[in-house]
């Protein structure tokens, strides 16, 4: 009776699930599928929330066998440090993205990115599939052999100014053996350009096989669609800059109408806002977030509270309409709250 209970919770998981490796958009709860043990059959790999704090949401991880049976289980613990549990936080995502035998050893990895406090290459845990449990191997980017190179390799860097993978496309699946990914390049200081290439995985790291979109700025697409040259001059470093927002009712919720509840997100949506709609007459101009690229860097760049607590500053922002002040510097966003 437990083998057949086994059995149907298994399928009601699985019903949905393409025959080869399917890669989740869902970050509340989420599922990976590949043949980990060689029997010709998929086993699942799940996600499931089991804590918050004023950070986050923190995931258990489950490994299902093909028959139901549950092989191994992650710990429950709200530590953002330990290799086997996975969070959504403000600091950054670090939920499963690519499960797959990526260096063709015969033994199947999970891929998921390390959180990180500010803008630089992405670091990529890998956690080995050992028939019973994961093994944990070190930490590398996904970068760029050279700027003219079709070639990606693992390695670890202190470089700020590179090219490198920032996330495994969650809506592609594995086939093939390609696999679609998000590549970014730092400029320098506020200018980024972003690309979207398939690539597949060899022992070193990957060949990117097509690009899909080719690495370019914000302002080098624009210039291409119009057909005119970017300025030198747009190109180039600035320093520290702070601005003001008034977060109003229109930054607590996305293009789709739903709520936000992370301080970052709240933050991006009132810069698109503002450079898109023009914002609220309290809103001041930066010289980070005018682009999309800009933006996006808000998913990796920590968040710092000025004057309270990090959860008091987060109550405000989520909950009511402050007018803030945020310091842009190298290790984050300072946030102060002026006005509720």
């Amino acid at each position: 009776m437990k083998k057949i209970l086994n059995l149907a919770i298994y399928l009601l998981f699985i019903i949905g699930l393409i025959p080869t490796l399917l890669l989740s958009e869902d970050t509340e709860n989420g599922k990976l599928t590949a043949d980990i043990d060689s029997d010709g059959r998929l086993e699942m790999i799940l996600w499931r929330k089991f804590g918050t704090t004023e950070l986050g949401d923190y995931y258990r991880l489950w490994v299902i066998d093909d028959d139901g049976k549950i092989l191994w289980k992650g710990p429950k613990e709200k530590d953002e440090g330990n290799p086997y549990v996975f969070s959504s936080l403000d600091i950054g995502v670090s939920l499963p993205q690519l499960l797959a035998d990526i260096d063709n050893d015969g033994y199947v990895e999970l891929l998921a990115p390390e959180l990180q406090s500010d803008v630089r290459p992405t670091y990529y845990r890998k956690l080995r599939w050992k028939g019973t449990y994961f093994e944990q191997l070190p930490s590398y980017a996904l970068m760029m052999k050279s700027a003219t190179s079709d070639q990606l390799v693992w390695k670890k860097t202190n470089d700020l100014y590179v090219v490198w993978v920032s996330r495994i496309d969650y809506k592609s699946a594995y086939k093939n053996g390609l696999v679609k990914v998000n590549i970014m390049e730092m400029i320098n200081d506020s200018t980024v350009r972003t690309g979207v290439a398939l690539i597949r995985f060899v022992p070193q790291g990957a060949i990117i096989k097509k690009w899909l979109k080719p690495l370019q700025s914000d302002d080098e697409r624009s210039a291409a669609k119009n057909n005119y040259s970017v300025p030198t001059s747009a190109i180039s470093s600035t320093g520290n800059s702070t601005y003001r927002a008034r977060l109003s009712y229109h930054d607590h919720q996305n293009s789709r109408g739903k709520r936000l509840v992370k301080v970052k997100d709240v933050l991006r949506q009132d810069r698109a806002n503002l450079y898109k709609l023009g914002g609220d007459p309290e809103d001041q101009k930066d010289p980070y977030f005018h682009t999309g690229e800009g933006r996006n860097t808000m998913e990796w760049i920590k968040m710092h509270s000025v004057g309270r607590s990090y959860a008091s500053m987060k109550e405000i922002i989520v909950n009511e309409t402050p007018l803030v002040e945020v310091d842009v510097r190298q290790n984050g966003l300072h946030i102060k709250i002026l006005k509720r």
